[in-house]
């Protein structure tokens, strides 16, 4: 342990043991903390005059015409009011007589402890503590307990959401509509410019105490307010759980963060399960370093914080400047940036690594529509210094430039890739090219390139060893099966349900589904608990009449063909009625390893499933092959860095490597020459 001024570090814990206030806005910095997802400066729950509190969410941009577009600061879901006797908590009045911030990076946990007293002398002991979920990136929780030292006396207490955030002055939502829930509350926000919307949905819990609570109704202010008298050593808990997602995650973000909100754990699990995920990251990523506690920490610091800056999930997303954690460049990216972060996530966290370079991937102006403006762009890059293009010449040569033409030239247009250790060309020659030569020296070896437009060095393609198969819509066709359970209970509650509506409803999930189709029915959360346990025995009983007749045409003789050749093949489904269906369709035999919605706590599109099903067969994901339906699972076996199949429509699978209808004919032979042509 070292003391510096005001920080006291650890091994894994910052302390803060004093309040600055001239230090407000730099250590609103430093404690930042996040998920990936969404960044939350350390502002006081409570605020503080001239704060800059800030909740960021990676790709929510918004234009301040005719200005510059910047990262939009999105609604704060933090504030808590508390008022002792009409005298309200907060740092810039009363006395301060302990205080203790701690973040602590092990489990990625910011909290405060502190003693206050009021400016009418009444003592109160406050603990604080929030975390955004990293096993949930879409959950933000916090944690405030009070103890009453020296009175009794009218306690109330405000918490919810600020629906109208500011960016330095300028408020980029506009809200849409609000409401309650059962002890929770809503808000529906929309960008001003870029039309982007947002579902928030929250709970507060209050612990140890009865009082009168009400849902708060002020324009883009919802929340509960909870009125009750405390006594002398009277502990209180409030617990605030709150879900967020924009059009950005879902079609419909405010039915999403309803759904998420209402099927959530309890406080204690959700903590359990961040803490876990954490250990998880930590004992890939992190850097242990003995004797110098000051060093230990202010690595694992910047560890942190590429960890919570950069998304787990989301490969249209990149890392700002100044991460998700401040206003300064508008949040703006800068390819520098992810060339030194890069190099740690390839090694420590390769599948986040693969999101960040699908990024450039994907914003390249090399999309096959615009591949002019990619070589105007390149051109620019090559004149520089020869055309007076910046107006910059005069200072000298541009080093970073010269390279960057360079690199261009030999991996874009000359397409080297480096397969088997070794350096193969898969050009792509700009327009008027008729020919490209250059040499590389590699591994001792001068690798000599002659390339023209149409021919192309043929790659090596990498073995395979391992094929997953989703269930649903890959082996079986359930849809039936779900059909009938669904119309069984509409008939039973009276719902109106016909084939034509569950077909429109096909792809989300089940809690969607149920909502979707009650309309504007009311029933109690008991009552719809009640309806879904109710509907999921009916679909149980149901599939126990599947019999190996049911699989799907052309499946059968393709695992045999694996089988034949040797091929290990597992089983990835997010249904925990897998193994069920596997037994009851006669594959039991044939397949090495089954991975469900048991073994992982994230859904696709996380590469969780897909991951854990290679692990289990002893193949490293590269040489793996899904076989899919879905576009989230499409998007999940991409993630995991493996070669993706995608069974249906063009415009449903078509992000996989390879499309076909159905598996009727597919054999392994086919296969392989499918991914041949990739390579």
């Amino acid at each position: 342990m070292e003391k510096n001024q005001d920080f006291i570090y650890t091994d894994w814990i910052l302390i803060e043991t004093n309040f600055r206030p001239e230090q407000l806005h730099t250590r609103e910095t430093i404690f930042t903390i996040g998920n990936g997802y969404l960044g939350i400066r350390g502002s006081f729950e409570e605020g503080y005059p001239c704060a800059s509190p800030a909740t960021f969410i990676h790709g929510v941009y918004d234009p301040i015409p005719p200005l510059y577009t910047e990262m939009a600061n999105c609604p704060d879901c933090l504030p808590l009011v508390i008022t002792i006797e009409g005298d309200r908590f907060g740092l810039d009045q009363g006395t301060i007589l302990q205080y203790n911030r701690e973040l602590d990076l092990r489990q990625g946990i910011l909290s405060r402890s502190l003693q206050w007293r009021s400016p009418s002398g009444k003592t109160i002991d406050i603990y604080l503590e929030r975390f955004a979920s990293m096993a949930d990136q879409h959950v933000l929780c916090q944690r405030c307990t009070l103890t009453f030292l020296d009175f009794d006396g009218r306690i109330e207490l405000q918490s919810g959401i600020n629906g109208y955030p500011e960016n330095r002055e300028f408020n980029h939502w506009e809200r849409l509509d609000q409401g309650k829930l059962d002890q929770g509350f809503w808000l529906h926000s929309r960008n001003r410019q870029s039309r982007l919307d947002m579902g928030i949905a929250g709970k507060i819990n209050l612990l140890g105490v009865e009082g009168h609570s009400q849902v708060n109704a002020a324009p883009s202010y919802p929340g509960i307010s909870a009125t009750f008298r405390c006594s002398p050593n009277q502990t209180i808990t409030i617990e605030k759980i709150i879900t967020l997602f924009t059009s950005r995650d879902v079609p419909d973000p405010l039915l999403a963060a309803k759904s998420k909100l209402y099927y959530l754990p309890d406080y204690v699990t959700l903590h359990n399960a961040n803490q876990q995920e954490w250990n998880q990251i930590w004992q890939q990523s992190d850097i242990l370093i003995e004797g110098d506690s000051k060093a230990a920490f202010a690595i694992r610091y910047n560890i942190f914080q590429m960890l919570t800056a950069v998304s787990h999930y989301d490969e249209k997303v990149t890392i700002p400047a100044k991460t998700i954690s401040a206003f300064f460049y508008h949040s703006h990216v800068s390819w520098d940036t992810e060339i030194f972060i890069l190099p740690f996530l390839i090694f420590t966290q390769p599948v986040i690594a693969r999101n960040l370079l699908n990024y450039r991937y994907h914003v390249l102006a090399t999309d096959l529509a615009r591949s002019d403006e990619a070589y105007q762009k390149f051109m620019q890059t090559a004149m520089l210094g020869l055309e007076e293009i910046m107006g910059s010449t005069i200072d000298g040569i541009h080093g970073a430039s010269a390279g960057a033409v360079w690199q261009t030239v030999v991996f874009a247009f000359g397409g080297i890739q480096f397969i088997d250790d070794q350096p193969v060309a898969y050009p792509h020659l700009p327009p008027g090219w008729t020919r490209l030569q250059f040499k590389l020296y590699w591994n001792g070896e001068w690798h000599n390139f002659d390339l023209h437009p149409g021919i192309v060095t043929q790659k090596k393609s990498r073995p395979i060893g391992g094929i997953i198969f989703d269930l649903d819509g890959v082996l079986i066709d359930t849809c039936e099966y779900h059909y009938q359970s669904w119309q069984k209970l509409a008939n039973e509650e009276k719902i109106p349900f016909n084939r034509e509506i569950n077909e429109s409803l096909r792809g989300i999930s089940d809690w969607d589904f149920l909502t979707s189709i009650i309309g504007d029915r009311q029933y109690s959360e008991s009552q719809l608990r009640e309806i879904m346990e109710r509907r999921n025995r009916y679909y149980i009983q149901l599939i126990q009449n599947i019999t190996p007749d049911n699989l799907l045409p052309g499946v059968k003789y393709l695992i045999n063909d694996l089988r034949r050749v040797g091929l290990k093949i597992a089983l990835g489904s997010s249904s925990k009625n897998a193994r069920l269906l596997v037994e009851k369709l006669g594959i039991g035999e044939e397949i090495d390893s089954i991975t469900d919605g048991y073994n992982v706590s994230k859904p696709k599109p996380a590469p969780d499933l897909f991951l854990f099903a290679a692990q289990q067969l002893g193949v490293i994901p590269r040489q793996c092959v899904v076989f899919e339906d879905g576009a989230s699972g499409i998007d999940a076996a991409l993630a995991a860095g493996m070669w993706v199949v995608g069974i249906g429509s063009p415009e449903k699978v078509g992000s996989a490597h390879i499309v076909v209808p159905n598996l009727v004919g597919m054999t392994w032979e086919k296969l392989q020459r499918k991914l041949q042509d990739l390579a």
